[in-house]
């Protein structure tokens, strides 16, 4: 069972990165930690540039892998102080999984339409420390787009059988989440062009998305 979650969460950290807000801010994160300006990122071709960018998006996205598998560990370990309550877990586990996709099907739910930031960076410069706690901002931020995928990752990772293994969990989820950042870092013409067509799909996005963690919470619940 836990080996398939690892996709699972790979999965979920990519349909993060596609979610509507945060592929619309996928540009302007990468202009905010690079320092440059759209067009001057589209058009660079030395290597020095290219490698710069990369390597900004590298320390953006190891700031929040290291915050979300921060988070994997505790949750894991806190839910195998709790093995007595296994079963109540689960089914904690299951309920939430199902309002976070009642929540992207259309259904209101305020708390999970609110935007919360523990840390308000405000950074007048770019380098790579700088893109690292930019990365941690972002990982602090509860947003309507992130926290339903990653709230099913988090539902994972309590039921697993070790601290580890949810701190994998959480890692393998910032991979997914991360890995696009970086190729966007390598080639923005292609993350624009591509972004065009994605967008296109957000139709059925949310429904069909909000659809399968109904059924994964109820999947959790039953226990199968």
């Amino acid at each position: 069972m836990e080996i398939v979650q690892f996709p699972i969460a790979f999965i979920c950290g990519f349909f993060s990165f596609i979610s509507p807000c945060i592929l619309a801010m996928g540009i302007p994160y990468l202009t905010y930690i690079t320092g440059v300006e759209i067009e001057t990122l589209r058009s660079s071709t030395t290597s020095r540039m290219r490698f710069r960018n990369i390597f900004m998006a590298i320390c953006f996205v190891s700031g929040f892998s290291t915050i979300f598998t921060f988070i994997g560990f505790n949750i894991s370990f806190i839910s195998r102080l709790l093995t007595n309550y296994s079963q109540l877990v689960r089914i904690a586990s299951g309920i939430i999984v199902i309002v976070m996709g009642l929540h992207i099907i259309g259904a209101h739910i305020p708390w999970l339409a609110r935007e919360v930031r523990l840390f308000n960076f405000n950074f007048s410069r770019s380098g790579p420390l700088i893109a690292y706690f930019i990365g941690i901002a972002f990982a602090t931020s509860w947003t309507p787009c992130i926290s339903p995928m990653l709230g099913i990752v988090l539902s994972l990772a309590v039921n697993v059988e070790s601290a580890f293994t949810g701190t994998m969990l959480l890692l393998t989820y910032s991979l997914g989440l991360g890995i696009p950042f970086i190729l966007s870092a390598i080639c923005m013409s292609s993350f624009m062009e591509a972004t065009k067509h994605i967008k296109r799909l957000h139709a059925w996005f949310e429904p069909t998305i909000g659809t399968s963690l109904i059924i994964m919470g109820i999947v959790f619940i039953s226990g199968i």
